[in-house]
């Protein structure tokens, strides 16, 4: 995952509300209403362009807001891990009774589940720069326009 770090001139508080002001609440299922959807998580953020088309399975940026002497640093980036972890923990662990039922062993099981993270993670990461880098660059563009002033 590529880090991004934009040095602005607004300190947190500011930059936390100019993205209350420019984009909307998260909905994820907000798909293709071209809009900007943010969520905040104490210093940190998510935010997403949503496209003009229903598209699902873009990664949005996940970025930290820290204070400066002149401003405020904003670092992030496109992290499929912050965006599959979760998801991929909660599938995998509903499986594992079904699959020790079966007699999988527990090391088996476990190597099955890392080797099918490591690929899930590949073809995320690939597919986000083959059929979302315009969504990447939008988000990147609107954290320019609307948070470096």
């Amino acid at each position: 995952m590529k880090r991004y770090e934009f040095h602005s001139a607004l300190p947190p508080e500011l930059v936390f509300a100019m993205l209350d002001v420019r984009a909307k609440g998260w909905d994820p299922f907000a798909a293709g209403d071209g809009t900007f959807r943010v969520k905040r998580e104490k210093d940190c953020f998510r935010l997403a362009y949503m496209g003009t088309s229903p598209a699902s399975g873009f990664i949005p940026f996940w970025g930290e807001v820290r204070a400066r002497e002149d401003g405020s640093v904003i670092t992030g980036g496109f992290s499929p891990w912050r965006a599959m972890w979760k998801p991929m923990a909660g599938i995998w662990s509903a499986m594992c009774v079904p699959v020790m039922m079966l007699g999988v062993p527990v090391p088996v099981y476990l190597f099955m589940f890392a080797l099918a993270f490591l690929v899930g993670m590949g073809f995320q990461s690939a597919g986000q720069k083959v059929f979302f880098q315009a969504y990447q660059r939008a988000v990147l563009g609107f954290i320019e326009d609307n948070l470096l002033v």
